[in-house]
């Protein structure tokens, strides 16, 4: 008959949450293109976790998806970290990610950023004696010579009677909304076999050019 609820307290347990590395790298990473990395928060506290990262404290270039969002008791959440950077250097910035009812951590990232070192061989194609009619490939290779991925685009705009061809290679890029722009990324160090082919409709002596490095 005496029963309260003031005679029962409950105590809040505390809420800590750590990354499981500190820190991120993106070493030799492609200028201009996209570069992504995980960073995992572990959440050893006593309650579900919110988090939200502070986009203020971030490089222009760097992303974290997602911004937001809860780690479960005991649990774990993968933070998707892009770096897109527009500039050949070294970088080195701090991430500040919120913890709700708790403190703020620290993501440190950092890396490096190379340029592309493509060759084309051979570089001069010559389609003498091809037919009216009928489709000539001249095979190439692309050779990447740096120490990270390049992205080659080959632009055919004004030239329709040209074509790229990749023989399938896993790095080919399509566009249908664009059918005369081909590219394909190359890994560090290693080379792609690709064709140039030509569908001549007329005679006529023709004159293209249109290759792109990234």
């Amino acid at each position: 008959d005496n029963f309260s609820l003031s005679s029962f307290y409950y105590q809040v347990g505390h809420t800590k949450v750590t990354f499981l590395e500190p820190r991120i790298l993106f070493s030799n990473s492609p200028q201009g293109l996209t570069t992504w990395r995980k960073a995992i928060l572990h959440n050893i506290g006593q309650n579900h976790a919110y988090f939200k990262v502070c986009d203020q404290s971030l490089l222009p270039t760097i992303n974290i998806v997602p911004s937001e969002g809860i780690i479960p008791f005991g649990g774990i959440t993968v933070l998707n970290i892009s770096s897109t950077p527009t500039v050949a250097e070294k970088f080195d910035t701090r991430a500040k990610v919120a913890i709700h009812h708790a403190n703020v951590i620290d993501l440190r990232i950092g890396g490096s950023v190379e340029i592309a070192d493509v060759e084309i061989l051979p570089n001069v194609f010559n389609f003498s004696g091809t037919y009216v009619g009928t489709t000539e490939v001249i095979p190439f290779l692309i050779k990447n010579k740096g120490v990270t991925r390049a992205k080659v685009e080959f632009n055919l705009k004004d030239f329709p009677l040209f074509a790229m061809d990749f023989k399938g290679n896993a790095g080919e890029f399509k566009n249908t909304d664009v059918p005369y722009m081909y590219a394909i990324e190359v890994e560090e160090s290693t080379s792609v076999e690709c064709g140039i082919t030509f569908s001549p409709i007329e005679v006529s002596s023709v004159f293209c050019y249109g290759v792109e490095y990234k």
